[in-house]
């Protein structure tokens, strides 16, 4: 049985709606899907990613349109955008769904986190994860970048370089090459399973 079912509408596209002048470009996918890869997947092909959390409170506070239960960044839920805000559910049994994928603007230069955590040694489920999301594993120098603009987080996670965890904040408590640039503390000693520091990829 296909996975996925084909809607059409007549008039603007649910995609140029949502795209008109936004600044968190989304669209949601024509096909609907009984899986969260199978949405993520349609986000790729369109060079989008399934849309994040906050992406998605954004939206809700810029009176996007309303949409029914869809595939979202989080494989565990759905979500649903109104004209009053938006909502989070439990995956339902059998019916299909479209997915919300988002464009990050070409301003938006921040890391963002995956929503899910990888064991240390998967290091193509981490590079997948970013991709997910129109981005890569960072690298040291954009994490510097990233502080440099006023980014920081203290969670500790995975990034570009193999079997080493890093945290954008200033370097307190390590030195030499545990701390790149006096801001990102990183180290060698990972614990087994985090989620990874992601840098947006550009054209």
């Amino acid at each position: 049985m296909s996975s996925t079912i084909q809607l059409r509408v007549a008039g603007p596209s649910f995609s140029e709606l949502l795209t008109n002048g936004r600044e968190v470009p989304i669209s949601l996918t024509e096909c609907w899907y009984h899986t969260h890869a199978s949405a993520a997947s349609e986000c790729r092909r369109t060079g989008q990613h399934l849309c994040l959390q906050w992406e998605l409170d954004h939206a809700s506070k810029e009176g996007y349109p309303a949409t029914p239960p869809s595939w979202y960044a989080d494989p565990d839920s759905q979500a649903v955008l109104t004209e009053t805000g938006v909502t989070y559910h439990d995956l339902p049994l059998t019916t299909r769904s479209p997915g919300l994928c988002c464009s990050l603007p070409m301003t938006y230069r921040d890391p963002v986190i995956t929503p899910k955590s990888y064991q240390l040694a998967d290091r193509a489920g981490q590079a997948s994860g970013c991709s997910d999301l129109a981005a890569h594993p960072c690298t040291l120098a954009e994490l510097n970048e990233a502080y440099n603009r006023g980014y920081r987080s203290n969670i500790w996670l995975y990034f570009a370089i193999p079997n080493r965890d890093a945290s954008v904040d200033e370097c307190e408590i390590h030195h030499g090459d545990e701390c790149y640039q006096g801001t990102i503390s990183n180290t060698p000693r990972p614990v087994a399973r985090l989620r990874v520091y992601c840098c947006p990829n550009h054209a």
